[in-house]
């Protein structure tokens, strides 16, 4: 027997409450599996993107930048 017919079995044998609980439980595992998928393809996708500015500018000129377009922002 299959591990999906194995669950579905299980979960056929509980009452209505707890196969509510069950897929609240499922629900959030997909929820927690999307958000750690996110999270690979952000870092994925942005690194290295700032790598050609390593040889131009320090993280202090970098965290000035940064500071002075925040600022911006708030002024706006």
């Amino acid at each position: 027997m299959d591990s999906l017919a194995i669950i579905e079995k299980r979960i056929q044998s509980l009452s209505p409450d707890l196969q509510e609980k069950v897929l609240h439980y499922i629900d959030t595992i997909i929820n927690e599996q999307k958000r750690n998928e996110d999270k690979v393809k952000f870092k994925s996708a942005s690194y290295g993107v700032l790598k050609e500015l390593k040889e131009t500018y320090t993280s202090v000129d970098l965290q000035h930048q940064i500071l002075k377009w925040r600022e911006e922002d708030v002024s706006d």
